[in-house]
């Protein structure tokens, strides 16, 4: 009996075969607290990191980073604190907060816009440690936010002031007599990573708005929904997507950037595959690329040429990244599952590859300009 390499909803409704399934993580964890390589954002009190990206806490501690003991949770009687947006009251009058905001009563969202008469100030707190990026969705170099000052300890704040009238790529967008008669509305779209000049599956993209009444009200509005940056398609070696393959033959799995208007050179900086057993939840995974670099020792183990380039789509309209591979089981009966992010060059990527013995990958990258 042939394993077979299908393409589905997550194994459902799939054959009895030996399934190898291709499901996008990023589609399912989008924009949540995640402790894996991410500066800033670790486990608490002893917590642990699970391959999914949340924290095992301890005995005695909860929360998304097992910051929350147990214990010192305050029952609506014994709590004169009125935390919002979902925080935790405990120790009587203190407010444990979700992932996504921050303040003594968990009311300011860790990303917002504050608005005046003729500007907008976006502002972004961040754990101290934060190694990642936020920016106007226009232009990731041109339009970042900068580390000012913080006014709210153990924070990092992040800040950049856009004046109405600004023209430039940075510009708001203005719509009038929205939401009522006579007010005016300024938005943009911000977008933050948790890695400099990389973008991942758990990384956001949210609207932030001032409507200009006598109040100049300022909003945040996620909307990594139906803006999420990459899409990522199996295909065959004629470029058609791939419903069912048969073990071992050719794939390539193409990353392709969505309403990115800067990017004009993209490449897979990390790619891990791996698969659960659905009944011991024990985890399978291979790392195949690293820094850019297939890793010689994934390509060893599992005895298949691997490919990680860069090339226009089919269309010609815009650069996309691919790995070329072959379809291979990890568990039998288990679905195939992807880890990834993505290196965006303002020119088309060039890379060099140089991967050691050890594991490790070093990349040389030529663009056309500086990052």
């Amino acid at each position: 009996m042939a394993n077979i390499f299908r393409v589905g909803n997550g194994g459902m409704g799939m054959s009895p075969l030996y399934v190898l399934a291709l499901c996008c993580l990023a589609t399912t964890v989008f924009a949540k607290y995640d402790c894996t390589n991410n500066g800033g954002y670790g486990c608490k009190y002893g917590g642990t990191c699970h391959f999914y990206g949340f924290c095992i806490c301890p005995k005695g501690f909860q929360g998304e980073d097992c910051g929350l003991k147990t214990e010192l949770i305050s029952t609506a009687a014994n709590c004169t604190a009125e935390c919002k947006n979902g925080g935790t009251c405990y120790e009587s009058d203190r407010c444990y907060c979700p992932h996504g905001f921050i303040g003594d009563m968990c009311e300011i969202p860790d990303t917002v816009a504050r608005c005046a008469p003729d500007r907008m100030i976006i502002e972004a707190y961040r754990p101290l440690g934060f190694v990642g990026e936020v920016y106007m969705f226009k232009n990731r170099k041109s339009c970042a936010l900068k580390q000012v000052p913080s006014d709210i300890r153990d924070m990092m704040k992040l800040e950049r002031v856009v004046l109405h009238s600004d023209k430039t790529e940075c510009a708001l967008t203005r719509t009038p007599d929205t939401p009522k008669l006579g007010d005016v509305t300024m938005k943009t779209t911000v977008v933050s990573t948790h890695n400099y000049n990389q973008f991942g599956p758990r990384d956001s993209i949210m609207d932030v708005s001032c409507v200009h009444t006598n109040s100049f009200q300022g909003s945040t509005k996620e909307i990594t929904e139906t803006a999420f940056p990459f899409r990522m398609v199996a295909l065959d070696m004629n470029g058609e997507p791939v419903q069912a393959l048969a073990a071992n033959e050719s794939i390539i799995l193409q990353f392709e950037p969505v309403g990115i208007p800067d990017v004009r050179g993209v490449m897979v900086e990390y790619l891990e595959v791996y698969s659960i057993n659905a009944n011991s939840n024990e985890v399978v995974s291979k790392t195949i690329i690293e820094n850019g670099c297939v890793l010689r020792t994934a390509q060893q183990h599992l005895e298949i040429p691997i490919r990680n380039y860069s090339e226009m789509n089919r269309q010609g309209t815009s650069w996309v990244a691919r790995v070329a591979m072959r379809a291979f089981i990890l568990l039998p009966g288990e679905p195939l599952l992807f880890k990834s992010r993505l290196r965006f060059c303002p020119g088309k990527c060039h890379g060099v590859f140089v991967c050691s013995d050890k594991h490790s990958a070093l990349i040389k990258w030529r663009v056309n300009g500086p990052f």
